[in-house]
């Protein structure tokens, strides 16, 4: 059995040498001939194999390169067109914060001046109020004035009514003589009757008579007192008095 194993591994060499130069006269790498050696063949096939070898790298290397730069261009473009979108959707969202901005910085200042307007209005308002408030203080006060002036005048005119009468106690008396005197003329006038009294009779007589009349109540008055209250009517002023004070408390009610 090893001389049979033997014979096999010289014929498997023997062959594979024959291989060897089939394949070098193929490919002209050598011109086969007694003079080389088969160690000289299989170092020219292991230096033909190893530049194949080398040859197969190099595409490997350029087609990895190739595919690389493929990659690194498809994954840029990807960046880039997500970058772009990135870069749109973010111009978008500032120009609509930007907006709503605006929008808020106008409803601000609307409403700004809104207020102003609100306050310029009730400035305005207070204003014709306290205006009108001093335009009815002023015409109260006119109103109280006035009153005052006109009482201070009709009790200065019932001051001096008072003082002639206190004065003269027989003026009023005159006044009345006189009165229907005239009344008496005024009538005989206009009807012409025949009366058998004197209705002619002069101012001068009436003084004098007052006169008379006068010095005979004051002497009456040293012995006893006579009843003047007929001839000087002393509660006539007072009612006119009273009178004037009952005006001036109803316009002070009003």
């Amino acid at each position: 059995m090893n001389i049979s194993r033997f014979w096999l591994l010289i014929t498997i060499i023997l062959i594979y040498i024959t291989s060897l130069e089939r394949d070098a006269e193929e490919k002209g790498l050598v011109n086969y001939s007694s003079q080389v050696s088969i160690l000289e063949l299989t170092k020219k096939k292991s230096k033909s194999k190893k530049k194949k070898k080398q040859k197969k790298k190099k595409k490997s290397k350029k087609s990895t390169r190739e595919e690389n730069k493929k990659l690194k261009k498809k994954v840029s473009t990807k960046e880039k067109r997500k970058e772009n979108k990135m870069k749109k959707l973010n111009k978008k969202q500032q120009e609509k914060m930007e907006k709503k901005q605006k929008k808020l910085e106008e409803n601000k200042k609307k409403e700004e001046l809104k207020k102003k307007k609100q306050l310029e209005k009730k400035e305005k308002e207070e204003k014709k109020k306290e205006i009108k408030i001093q335009k009815q203080q002023e015409k109260k006060q006119l109103k109280e004035q006035e009153r005052s002036q006109k009482k201070e005048k009709k009790k200065g005119k019932d001051l001096n009514k008072e003082k002639s009468v206190r004065k003269n106690p027989f003026e009023k008396f005159k006044e009345i003589r006189r009165n229907k005197i005239q009344n008496s003329r005024v009538y005989n006038k206009l009807y012409n009757t025949d009366t058998d009294v004197d209705t002619d009779i002069s101012e001068a007589e009436v003084e004098t008579n007052s006169s008379l009349n006068s010095t005979n109540k004051i002497r009456s008055s040293q012995v006893k007192p006579v009843s003047s209250k007929s001839m000087v009517s002393f509660p006539i002023i007072n009612k006119s008095k009273f009178e004037h004070e009952d005006e001036d408390e109803n316009e002070d009610e009003e």
